[in-house]
């Protein structure tokens, strides 16, 4: 946009997310020389350049806070018609006007959709009447960084979350953040009641979740959408002789299978291939760890017998690592157990499992074209 002072002829040109340095305004305005006049003239005419910039500055915000409303407000339907169904809902005309000023007022622009989705979802009935005050109140006061962790809260409750450690993600391992801002987040949720507990055992509640669903899109609560990993559906099974060198490797195996998001477990054999109980699963990825180990000295015994405890072959896919020390020969003790693929691994205190991801991603992109 372009707007004309009328007392220095000055323009000022502003883009989306332009800053200009103060000394610019005044050479625009025409004034080059030091800010202090006798008369007073030279400030008043820099006093102007600079409310008038502001004002478009302003003006352009809102503008585009504004468009940013209406499009999340009609955005994300599947097909027109949906996107024409949410223009026939009945809103009351004060939901419209108190929600779009406090888009404009917000200090944040990231909460702009937020604000829509609120009205939104009022105008769907999805916010009862009981709860509607609440949440304007609550879009108004969270700053966007809390309400980020609302999402979270939620993703992690609905979703078999990847944690940075261990199995799976419990919500309240977000609230134990040891930072000023984490206590800060956790203090405003906890003075709008969106938190239960004392500040050392904080916990989600309904509420929570509930602000959640109305201030977030659906297709914005999903794990990749808030930057978390989400475990595959595929469960594996580690079956690994009992000693510490085959354990280790294991370890390093199942490091390997995170990062194809699969969650695996250990069923160790010992001296007569008995594994240890663990839960049965319908269809699972088996890892066969052949090394030469003192646990399993007798290679007559079946192993079939111990992998049928946990899993059933018949729907399962079985991976053989023949894993063996430099210049030595690995040891298929698993010999009578038919593997889609077998991996040779040179053991190591840094072993190469790129194979292995490899072939684990190929039998996953397999199954998803399925």
């Amino acid at each position: 946009m372009t707007q004309e002072s009328g007392s220095t002829g000055m323009q000022i040109v502003q883009k989306r997310n332009t800053v200009m340095r103060i000394g610019d305004i005044l050479l625009k305005a025409g004034i080059a020389s030091s800010p202090v006049g006798a008369t007073g003239v030279v400030a008043w005419e820099i006093l102007q350049s600079i409310t008038q910039h502001v004002l478009a500055v302003k003006e352009e915000r809102d503008k585009d806070r504004a468009l940013s409303f209406m499009e999340t407000l009609l955005e994300g339907r599947p097909n027109e018609e949906d996107a024409d169904e949410i223009l026939e809902h009945e809103v009351d005309p004060n939901d419209l006007y108190t929600l779009l000023r406090g888009a404009l007022q917000d200090d944040e622009d990231a909460k702009t959709i937020h604000y829509a989705e609120l009205l939104r979802k009022i105008a769907l009935g999805r916010v009862q009447d009981d709860y509607k005050l609440y949440m304007v109140k609550a879009v108004r006061e969270l700053s966007s960084r809390d309400i980020e962790l609302l999402g979270k809260l939620y993703v992690t409750d609905r979703f078999n979350v990847m944690p940075d450690k261990g199995p799976r993600m419990d919500p309240k391992m977000l609230l134990e953040g040891t930072e000023v801002m984490d206590r800060l987040t956790n203090r405003n949720l906890s003075r709008l009641g969106l938190l239960d507990g004392d500040v050392n055992s904080l916990k989600p509640n309904s509420l929570t979740l509930l602000t959640a669903e109305i201030l977030f899109r659906t297709s914005d609560l999903r794990p990749n959408a808030l930057g978390l990993d989400q475990w595959r559906e595929e469960k594996a099974i580690i079956l690994t002789p009992q000693d510490d060198v085959a354990t280790s490797f294991s370890i390093r195996i199942q490091e390997a299978l995170r990062q194809c998001r699969i969650y695996s477990g250990f069923a160790l054999l010992n001296s007569t291939l008995e594994a240890q109980v663990i839960p049965r699963v319908k269809e699972a990825l088996i890892l066969i760890v052949c090394i030469e180990s003192k646990a399993i000295p007798n290679p007559s015994i079946d192993p079939r017998v111990a992998i049928k405890r946990f899993c059933m072959l018949q729907n399962d896919t079985v991976i053989k690592i023949l894993a063996s020390c430099p210049g030595g020969n690995s040891v298929d003790f698993a010999s009578e157990i038919q593997a889609s693929s077998e991996l040779h691994v040179e053991l190591s205190s840094n072993p190469d499992l790129s194979p292995l991801i490899e072939r684990v991603n190929q039998l996953l992109d397999t199954k998803d074209a399925a």
